[in-house]
């Protein structure tokens, strides 16, 4: 390993990579946009299916058309340990693309901010597990990352 001064240079390499990919952030013309003080949900348990199958969600009258990635507050309580509610992409086969809040303990509710990416036509799919009695499921629209 060869030294320039105090610093080796394996590190300096690591240090120019690092200085790289943050040059790639910052020119990228991607932005997070917030929605601001969310007062009430975007979205009910009387807006889903829980039938355990992927269903479509529009979020086109909430996001914008270029928009890339969502953040979903995600907000459920059942009456059921081990249920759970996952978020992908429309047409992401392989489940490990997904992205869940689960009820650990019955009757505990649980949230968690997911962020899933959504298709041009700004919709994103969901998967509600059967077996339970949801007490609510609400989904706050928090933000987006927008690009070109």
């Amino acid at each position: 390993m060869e030294r320039i001064g105090q610093i080796n240079k394996v590190d300096l390499n690591e240090i120019n990579e690092k200085l790289r990919i943050i040059q790639r952030i910052v020119n990228t013309k991607d932005r997070y946009v917030s929605n601001g003080i969310i007062r009430e949900e975007h979205f009910t348990i009387s807006d889903f299916v829980t039938d355990s199958t992927w269903r479509r969600l529009s979020l086109a009258n909430i996001i914008p058309p270029n928009t890339k990635i969502v953040f979903i507050r995600v907000s459920i309580s059942s009456n059921t340990a081990n249920k759970s509610v996952y978020l992908r992409q429309p047409g992401s086969g392989i489940n490990r693309n997904s992205s869940a809040v689960g009820i650990q303990v019955a009757n505990i509710p649980i949230e968690d901010t997911l962020a899933v990416s959504c298709n041009s036509n700004r919709e994103i799919e969901y998967y509600i597990t059967t077996g339970a009695t949801w007490s609510f499921i609400n989904f706050y629209i928090k933000g987006w990352i927008t690009g070109e």
